[in-house]
């Protein structure tokens, strides 16, 4: 094991007011040097201070919350929740809408430019070739 290292009162102290007056619970680096320091007189007063702080911070109680307390927090919780989800579900569903406009524009676009481009020279639409049906209208009279 390593060397023990002289302990001093101020490190001594605010190990004592971190840790408690239990120096089983103090930093297992700290604690040879600390045991040894704790049998003067100095080490003595210190740890008192912190057994009685100790103490005092053990007898301390923090009574259980009230039903409705609970109910009011987990009523509050829950409204919350549910107004981030609405608003979440809201933009989700308008940024899905707004995508599927750009899409269609996008592809009224290409299929405009394809059908102002076609090279056989007959007039089509997206549905089809228009000329069939006004040859055969024009065939019927």
């Amino acid at each position: 094991m390593g060397e023990t290292i002289a302990m001093n009162p101020e490190r001594f102290a605010a190990l004592a007011d971190a840790f408690g007056a239990q120096i089983g619970r103090w930093p297992d680096a700290e604690r040879a040097a600390a045991a040894v320091f704790a049998e003067t007189a100095q080490g003595k007063e210190i740890l008192s201070r912190a057994d009685e702080l100790d103490a005092l911070l053990d007898s301390h109680w923090v009574p259980p919350p009230s039903a409705n307390l609970r109910a009011q927090v987990l009523r509050q919780a829950t409204e919350k929740f549910k107004k981030k989800y609405v608003v979440r579900w809201q933009v989700g569903l308008a940024g899905v809408g707004f995508a599927g406009v750009i899409a269609g524009m996008i592809m009224a676009t290409l299929l405009d430019f394809s059908l102002k481009h076609n090279s056989a020279g007959v007039e089509t639409t997206a549905f089809g070739d228009v000329t069939s049906d006004s040859m055969s209208l024009q065939e019927e009279d």
